[in-house]
């Protein structure tokens, strides 16, 4: 093996313009990543801008109580609702589950860019690794 090809194969880490990076993996994110996957999130977070607005959804939550108070717990109503509890119910569901959903991937995809962190600064938990 020549000295360039040893030094290649100890290299822990790659500089790059922004920081230094694992160049095992920069090599496995450059032939899987797709970086538009970040711009993607960027731009839904217009999705989520209701979420910016505590008190639409602390409403919305305290009409879904009101109503299963009635339904459930047997109390009178004070008003009625051309609304059904359920629809209420499942349309609140669906938008946080999308959204949740939404941040559960970019949560993934950020965890796939974080993996770049260069090898010396996880050799004592590789050591640990290796000795399992």
């Amino acid at each position: 093996m020549t000295n360039t090809a040893e030094n290649m194969s100890k290299q822990h880490s790659t500089d790059t313009p922004h920081g230094p990076v694992n160049p095992k993996v920069l090599e496995e994110l450059e032939s899987s990543f797709d970086t538009q996957r970040i711009l993607d999130a960027a731009q839904a977070i217009d999705n989520l801008r209701w979420l910016s607005e505590p008190e639409a959804l602390r409403t919305e939550l305290l009409k879904i109580y009101d109503m299963a108070r009635v339904v459930i717990d047997g109390d009178s109503a004070s008003h009625s609702s051309t609304e059904s509890l359920w629809e209420i119910a499942e349309s609140l569901s669906f938008e946080l589950s999308d959204t949740l959903n939404f941040l559960e991937k970019t949560v993934s995809n950020l965890d796939e860019l974080a993996r770049l962190i260069p090898e010396e600064d996880w050799e004592a938990d590789e050591d640990d690794d290796s000795e399992s």
